[in-house]
């Protein structure tokens, strides 16, 4: 489920390419306790992933799969610790439909394979509360020595905040709080949490790297990593992002899915087998959507850390067999995903005629690739549901489809494409991106990068010494337009019709501005997806090399006057 498509998929959004080139540049400076990318302090996570995706650099290359190998092991100990869990508190099968369960929703297969710290966060604050819900409901009094659960909750604390802050503790204690005096549990003994010295114990996991951070930063890791990232996020909208209170509960239908189906199951289950370890698992799924929902910032998986439950809960339902579910809400479920799956269908048959059309056919593809994906996911509960083998095709189906999408997002990725030109240029070349201000070229060109809000400050930023590059938007669209955009017009659907093009302004401002020929410079324009910004866009690319160099991209032309 994780690894088809991960070593070729190109680095996402804007976070993917921020975490592996500041890990590049840890490693090329010998640094170990400060990031950097492109050159500058980067405080929005604490160290851990950074320290993580070194090793998976030592085993897999600096490449995406190097990138992305922590975030890999991390969502299987995720599976495992949910698996272990399961079977310890209600059965071995309780315990292997949880970790299926988990690893087949939708937003673990997009998430638990990206170069990011969601998922060693995810992971401790499962260990934490795993432990916590052990010692919570524990039937033996406390003793002086201290039980392997203990253990694990501390340490869990202290890791889950060096992956990723405050909110490694926010989910547990929020937990702890609804458990008792929401879902009035009765807490055996606290005198078996030995908070004393259970907080130095987190503290000094912290401090180890903490310390030598505020130290050398001069507390700027402190007030720019929890004051703007943390605090300043829950109080305003992180680019531009406006507030929604029902988001998650909207979002869950994807993030879910396909399991969301079953939640009326859940329900039932909550009614009729209420008791301590459900209260706990009850308590531990809505932490994150209390904690969230007012958070300012918004984003689906901020309310990972509650699935592991959520899929314990679940796989009670699917333990019991189908006797579990009335014949209405059977109906329902196979209803409803047999609707989804016809409407994908639809989607997938659109999409594929739309490809034969010129120029959007690796649109088209990747498409269609997606849409195997979240098909197979469907068909994974249809093969409970149906008691056939639905389950195995839809496996099959989603690693063909992470496969197929991955190449096809890298074909027309803009950036993959811009390597072929910077690969040929000289290591001490200035980059300059105008307009186009994505993370992801840095990483893929090793080299520092100056980002540029207009085209008026371009002509003064290429007249320097030197191998020179720039990479500027003249034309974006929206690709769903592209694709679909005479069949939704044909449907009532309002898509984003807007052309941009800035081509005009570029040459005006750029080209006139010279008023002679520059020897020695090149252009070439490509046209491609920029992932991070969900854009097809037309990129001019301008490049000056000396005489000497003699790798030249042959697809380009010699700039005149």
């Amino acid at each position: 489920m994780l690894l088809p498509g991960s070593a070729t998929l190109p680095l996402l959004d804007r976070d993917e390419p921020r975490f592996a080139t500041a890990t590049v540049e840890m490693i090329n400076r010998g640094q170990w306790v400060i990031p950097t990318f492109n050159g500058q302090e980067r405080f929005d996570k604490p160290i851990l992933t950074y320290w993580l995706m070194r090793i998976g650099y030592a085993i897999a290359g600096q490449t995406e799969l190097g990138a992305r190998l922590h975030s890999i092991l991390a969502t299987l100990g995720l599976v495992w610790v949910t698996y272990r869990a399961g079977l310890r508190w209600f059965g071995p099968r309780v315990g292997w439909y949880a970790a299926v369960g988990l690893v087949t929703c939708l937003q673990i297969i997009v998430h638990g394979r990206l170069a990011v710290a969601d998922m060693l966060v995810v992971l401790a604050i499962a260990v934490a509360q795993v432990s916590l819900g052990d010692l919570l409901l524990r039937s033996q009094p406390s003793s002086r020595r201290r039980s392997l659960s203990w253990w694990g909750l501390y340490v869990a604390l202290g890791v889950g905040f060096l992956a990723k802050g405050p909110v490694a503790w926010a989910v547990p204690i929020v937990s702890l709080i609804v458990f008792r005096w929401a879902f009035k549990q009765r807490v055996r003994d606290w005198g078996v949490f030995d908070i004393g010295r259970g907080l130095m114990l987190v503290l000094s996991i912290v401090c180890a790297w903490g310390l030598p951070a505020l130290w050398i930063t001069e507390g700027r890791f402190l007030r720019v990593g929890l004051g703007e990232h943390v605090v300043l996020r829950g109080v305003e909208g992180f680019n531009g992002r406006g507030f929604n209170p029902l988001f998650y509960l909207a979002t869950s239908v994807f993030s879910l899915f396909p399991w969301i189906v079953l939640v009326p199951s859940v329900a039932w289950l909550l009614k009729n087998q209420w008791g301590g370890r459900n209260a706990w698992l009850m308590s531990w799924f809505v932490a994150p959507y209390i904690l969230f929902t007012p958070y300012a910032t918004q984003l689906p998986h901020y309310v990972l850390p509650g699935f592991p439950a959520f899929f314990m809960l679940l796989a009670q339902v699917l333990e019991r067999g189908s006797e579990t579910l009335s014949l209405l809400a059977r109906r329902w479920a196979i209803g409803i995903l047999t609707a989804f799956l016809c409407l994908l269908g639809v989607v997938g048959l659109a999409a594929a005629s739309a490809a034969l059309r010129p120029g959007v056919e690796p649109l088209g593809d990747a498409v269609v690739s997606l849409v195997l994906v979240v098909s197979g996911v469907g068909l994974i509960p249809l093969g409970w549901l149906l008691g056939t083998r639905a389950g195995f095709a839809g496996l099959l189906l989603v690693a063909v489809g992470c496969h197929g999408a991955a190449i096809h997002l890298r074909a027309m990725s803009t950036t993959t494409q811009l390597s072929r030109i910077w690969h040929s240029v000289d290591p001490t070349t200035r980059f300059i991106g105008c307009r186009y201000m994505e993370p992801s070229v840095v990483f893929y060109s090793r080299g520092q990068w100056a980002f540029l809000d207009d085209f008026e400050a371009l002509p003064h930023a290429l007249d320097v010494r030197g191998d020179v590059l720039s990479v500027s938007v003249i034309e974006e669209r929206d690709p769903l337009e592209m694709l679909f955009g005479g069949l939704a017009r044909r449907l009532g659907v309002r898509l984003d019709p807007r052309f941009r093009s800035y081509r005009e302004r570029w040459e005006k401002l750029v080209i006139s501005s010279w008023g002679q020929a520059r020897p020695g410079w090149r252009v070439r324009d490509i046209q491609g997806l920029n992932v991070g910004r969900g854009r097809w866009q037309t990129l001019r690319v301008l490049w000056r090399e000396g005489p000497a160099k003699s790798r030249v991209d042959q697809r380009a032309t010699v700039l005149g006057p």
